[in-house]
């Protein structure tokens, strides 16, 4: 069977990525920043268990692990250093929500590696920050603004 053959064979399967799993050092911690700062409703919460959100019919899950637990030290250290691969991800909120998170933000800055700064108009039509999750994973959260601001520089506070 040719290269091509055996690609255009898979356009006839219905093929999704339903679940996203992820292991955690501290699923309250990754709870009171995907929940409570960023607002996205949780699913199912067992606490010091698993935690989930859906979105658009994938769920994403974080499940503590003690694996994970055992190496944190070893991992804030290479973090610390710049040395740490890490997952990435963006997030679409509405406006409301957008300025929301980062006024929660600014009051868990020394727990939450995140900087205003950092907030940029893209000229695709939104606007966007970069913040890491309490595993460090790198989340990009982005909204589309009801209407195109006149001003490119971030001012809302």
């Amino acid at each position: 069977m040719s290269f091509e053959n055996f690609y255009n064979q898979f356009d006839t399967f219905n093929v999704g990525l339903p679940i996203f799993f992820n292991l955690c050092a501290n699923v309250e911690e990754m709870r009171t920043f995907y929940t409570e700062i960023l607002g996205i409703k949780e699913n199912y919460y067992q606490k010091n268990n698993f935690i989930d959100y859906n979105s658009n019919g994938l769920t994403m899950m974080f499940f503590q692990a003690d694996s994970i637990i055992n190496n944190m030290s070893s991992a804030k250290k290479r973090y610390s250093q710049g040395h740490f691969e890490s997952l990435l991800w963006t997030i679409k909120i509405d406006q409301d929500a957008f300025i929301k998170a980062i006024q929660k933000l600014s009051n868990h800055e020394n727990q939450i590696k995140y900087n205003l700064s950092t907030i940029q108009w893209n000229n695709d039509g939104f606007w966007n920050f970069s913040v890491d999750d309490p595993m460090w994973n790198k989340i990009i959260i982005y909204m589309q603004p009801k209407s195109i601001p006149v001003s490119k520089i971030w001012n809302i506070f």
